[in-house]
């Protein structure tokens, strides 16, 4: 296996692919095959369950009905041409082999197909297969109904297998039973299987024709794409290693994909280009370390010149150290003098630093004073801006308070009207019960007046008596009743009468309120108004404060500016004082050296 081409292995592994595929295939024609045998037997059976029920249901629906008929016979012999004429046209089946008859015990009543069966005891009756049907299907109706297989002549066919079942006749010592012929059923199964076989052998052509079409218009052209997709890639790649290992870096690989081969070929494509360049390095190097070579034998040469234009040099040298000589004096003389004048600058800037440094601290203490001022005016700024608030706050409660004296008032003014209003209703509602309590006199008075008449007429006026009693009873209650409410009425207009006293009295006081409150109002607005006069006054003092804190402030920056100018100065003239000390030190240095130079002249 591992000395076969890849194109071999692709082939291999499409033909076993194309092999399993017909096992599948063949496989899954004989399962559809076994299922439809499976299915049709299952059909079979349910038809037959089918049929069982449909003889039972059939056969008990004819037995209650036949019961209720029955019950109106009187004799036998009505009752049994009464169930011959019920049986003689009730035939089912298409080819009409399903009939009932009925029995009493194992006696035929009534056979509509062998009418010569009718009257016989069939008790010993056996069939071909050895089964005494009448006897079983008549224990089989006397248990309450039940199925009994067994072989009966059908016409045109001989004695055939028959499924039968037979129950009683409610209220009657008959018995009824029915059954259908198996070879029908059978013949349906077999239409049946042979239906789901005809149907398995087509979808069995229709998958092989779409697996053919497959096969040849999918799966085989895509077999030999990607066969090539995969053996193309690599012979290139593998030529392409060929001619590295032979030292042609002039390889330049295209990668037709993405899939492994092409990432094959980008790695040696790019491989390839690693070693081109790792080459041209090295031959650049080499070219490199030559060019250097050179360039080390022209610097000795250049050497070799350098040194005798350096004893020149030094000739030249000694020639000026003698004229150096009296430079380096003078310079050493001014340094001297420039010391001197370092030390003078160095120690006035450091006096004017000590008296600015004094302005700045008096220039502070006036900026915390001025600072302490604009702080104060601040606080008494928000204290009358409080003041102001509060002044602004009562205002709006008071005018507030006047608006709810007003509606209050008119509140009162409308309460006052009701309140009359009232007081009018319940004097009219006092004149209704007058009226009321004097109809109730009225009616009292004629409750004895009836009462009376009532006892003149004796026992034919006694009813009336009763009613009259309490017609008067009825009028006593009224009268009490309207009493009641004529006190509480005028109870009511007591209190009304009070309310109105009270109201008036209220009006006043809402009147002084309401005044008082306008008053109020106005006071606090003459408070703002102060308040606001104050304010202003004091803004304009924190104002003024804050100006001259900063005028403060901004002067005090300067003068911490220019001491801290007369600082630097100061500094910079210690620094050039010592810097001038060096250059003199340098200079008498410079002096020896050049001596030195002279005697090495010398």
């Amino acid at each position: 296996m591992k000395n076969l081409h890849i194109r071999t292995k692709l082939l291999l592994l499409f033909l076993i692919s194309t092999l399993s595929a017909a096992i599948i295939f063949g496989v899954g024609a004989y399962s559809s095959r076994r299922l439809a045998e499976i299915g049709a037997q299952e059909a079979a059976e349910a038809m037959m369950a089918g049929e069982r029920a449909k003889i039972k249901v059939a056969t008990d629906s004819l037995a209650s009905v036949l019961s209720k008929s029955l019950s109106s016979f009187q004799d036998d012999a009505a009752r049994t041409a009464f169930l011959r004429q019920a049986v003689k046209d009730a035939f089912f089946e298409e080819d009409r082999s399903g009939y009932y008859f009925v029995y009493t015990g194992t006696t035929n009543v009534a056979h509509p197909v062998n009418p010569a069966l009718q009257g016989k005891d069939l008790a010993e009756l056996k069939g071909p297969d050895g089964v005494y049907s009448v006897r079983d299907l008549a224990r089989a109706a006397a248990a309450g109904g039940g199925f009994v297989t067994f072989s009966w002549a059908k016409p045109g066919k001989g004695d055939m297998p028959k499924i039968g079942y037979a129950t009683m006749i409610p209220g009657s010592d008959y018995w009824i039973g029915t059954g259908v012929y198996v070879d029908n059923v059978n013949e349906a199964a077999a239409n049946i299987v042979a239906h789901m076989g005809a149907e398995g052998d087509r979808m069995m052509y229709v998958d092989g024709a779409v697996f053919a079409v497959m096969f040849l218009l999918v799966l085989l052209p895509m077999s030999i794409m990607i066969t090539r997709g995969i053996v193309r890639p690599i012979r290139e790649t593998t030529e392409a290693a060929r001619r590295i290992a032979a030292g042609d870096l002039d390889v330049h690989l295209t990668a037709t994909g993405d899939d492994e081969a092409g990432q094959l070929q980008q790695a040696l494509d790019a491989m390839a280009g690693s070693l081109k360049r790792n080459l041209d390095a090295l031959t650049e190097k080499e070219a490199e370390a030559k060019r250097e070579a050179g360039r080390s034998a022209q610097a000795a040469e250049e050497a070799r010149e350098a040194a005798g234009r350096v004893e020149a040099a030094n000739a030249a040298m000694l020639g000026a150290v003698h004229g150096l000589t009296g430079v380096v004096s003078e310079v050493g003389a001014a340094t001297h003098d420039l010391t001197g004048l370092g030390q003078d600058i160095h120690q006035g800037a450091r006096q004017q630093q000590e008296r600015l440094e004094n302005t700045a601290q008096a220039m502070g203490e006036m900026r915390d004073a001025v600072g302490e001022v604009a702080r104060n005016a601040a606080e008494a700024s928000k204290a009358t801006g409080q003041t102001r608030e509060i002044a602004l706050e009562g205002a709006g409660i008071a005018k507030k308070t006047a608006q709810a004296m007003t509606e209050l008032k008119s509140m009162a003014d409308a309460l006052k009207t009701n309140m009359g209003q009232l007081g009018t209703q319940s004097e009219g509602i006092g004149a209704v019960i007058q009226v009321i309590s004097e109809i109730a006199d009225q009616t009292n008075l004629l409750a004895l007046n009836a009462a009376i008449e009532a006892a003149r007429a004796g026992e034919a006026g006694r009813g009336f008596a009763v009613v009259a009693d309490e017609v008067r009873k009825l009028a006593e209650k009224t009268m009490a009743a309207t009493g009641e409410v004529g006190q509480n009425i005028k109870a009511i207009q007591a209190m009304t009468r009070e309310n109105m006293d009270g109201m008036d009295n209220t009006m006043q006081s809402v009147d002084a309120t309401a005044r008082l409150a306008e008053q109020s109002g106005e006071m606090l607005r003459q408070i703002l108004e102060a308040a606001e006069h104050s304010a202003s006054q004091v803004r304009a003092i924190a104002s003024a404060a804050d100006q001259q804190a900063a005028s403060a402030q901004a002067i005090m920056e300067s003068v911490a500016q220019v001491s801290d100018i007369a600082r630097d100065n100061a500094g910079r003239a210690k620094d050039a004082s010592q810097h001038f000390q060096n250059l003199s030190d340098q200079t008498g240095a410079l002096s020896g050296l050049i001596k030195q130079l002279g005697s090495l002249d010398g």
